[in-house]
């Protein structure tokens, strides 16, 4: 590379730093620092892994290649990515000789030519690796600490900003569970009492037993949430008949419907496709959203559920005939503890439901939107990608 080619290539480097600034979640952030280096350096893929917990080895988080074909779960790991992370050693190999590797094991993929690998460093701790393969022309000292600066640069803004994070949604966590821990010490300190009555005993402890473990369920769906967000769930995806999947979620909701007098009905206008997705987290989601509608419905009046394909994407949509949204409470219906404010005293919960929908829902690479209009019901509407997602 000319010293032409390598300013350009900084000047290139420097100009796409401020769009790491709009990102707003570590996976955006990473996911970014792929696709900002694969296109900086002209390679066919880059992709970002995170350093395994416990020993465990490195996993694949952010990936980016020029056909976007290829899913994450099917990617081989580099058996180097944990050598990189260990040392916190870059290494550039190129063709297929074994001798540029540390151990002296490892050999490139025919179908690579050339890779670079860095250590991805957040203070002063390596968390993950950051993978270039396939340069145009094979890769020099020069890229390889460009790429270092690159990715030190993003993890310690994700590390900032993580940190930010974590502090708003203690304090949110903290402020929610603050009432019914205070509920359960007045129990508590009742318990105590020498002359409480057998049967006021047995209500209080019923009472502490049903509260606590409510809090304990409340503590685990936020951090099922944080940890789905953030990417350290194993989303173990296979291959999954929506047909089967989504009459299953109806049928676990069947009983709910039943007892507050609501009709549910399942509508498939097609032969659904099979898609590689999660099967139990995305049954969970769909089951929280018939869920909702049926709490949400008036009287006597039908919950539907309906399933198509469209340009690429499975859509699943629920329609209830509840009393709707305000148009206020629409954008924050997804953020964590938040209820509309018609629905606090109508029904039960925390708050938490559709977040953790939106999580798992993100995580298979889809959205959910929700439309409502007061006094006619709410929709919710889900999109999957048919194909392999990144």
């Amino acid at each position: 590379m000319t010293v032409l080619e390598t300013k350009n290539v900084y000047y290139r480097l420097f100009s796409v730093l401020p769009a790491l600034e709009n990102s707003l979640s570590a996976r955006g952030l990473l996911f970014s620092l792929a696709y900002h280096s694969a296109r900086i350096l002209k390679a066919e893929t880059a992709q970002v892994y995170l350093a395994g917990r416990a020993g465990n080895p490195a996993f694949l988080y952010a990936s980016w290649s020029q056909d976007q074909i290829t899913s994450i779960n099917n990617r081989t790991i580099n058996p180097l990515v944990d050598w990189v992370i260990q040392h916190r050693r870059s290494r550039i190999l190129s063709g297929t000789d074994p001798s540029q590797s540390p151990d002296g094991e490892a050999e490139i993929s025919r179908m690579v030519r050339n890779i670079i690998l860095v250590p991805v460093i957040a203070g002063m701790r390596v968390i993950g690796a950051l993978e270039v393969i396939n340069c145009p022309n094979v890769p020099q000292k020069q890229d390889e600490e460009m790429l270092l600066h690159f990715a030190t640069v993003t993890a310690n803004r994700m590390l900032r900003r993580y940190s930010i994070t974590r502090q708003e949604q203690s304090r949110l966590l903290i402020q929610h569970i603050r009432t019914p821990l205070t509920t359960l010490n007045t129990i508590s300190y009742l318990l105590e009492q020498p002359d409480l009555a057998n049967q006021k005993r047995l209500e209080l402890a019923s009472a502490l037993r049903t509260g606590s473990s409510h809090l304990n369920e409340t503590i685990d769906v936020f951090e099922e949430i944080d940890d789905l967000d953030e990417g350290r769930t194993l989303i173990q995806k296979r291959e999954t008949g929506m047909m089967e999947l989504l009459h299953s979620a109806c049928r676990k909701v069947m009983p709910l419907a039943a007892e507050r007098g609501v009709r549910l009905a399942c509508n498939m206008l097609e032969v659904l496709p099979s898609i590689d997705l999660d099967s139990v987290l995305m049954e969970r989601a769909v089951i929280q959203i018939l869920s909702n509608a049926v709490l949400y419905n008036r009287k006597n009046r039908r919950v539907l559920l309906t399933a198509w394909s469209e340009a690429g994407q499975l859509i699943v949509h629920v329609q209830d005939n509840g009393n709707g949204i305000p148009a206020g409470d629409l954008p924050k219906v997804f953020e964590r503890f938040y209820r509309a404010r018609n629905s606090e005293k109508a029904t039960p919960g925390v708050g938490l439901g559709l977040s953790l929908c939106k999580s798992i829902i993100q995580a298979h690479g889809g959205e959910i939107t929700i439309k409502s209009k007061l006094g006619s019901g709410t929709g919710v509407t889900v999109k999957l990608p048919l194909g392999p997602s990144l």
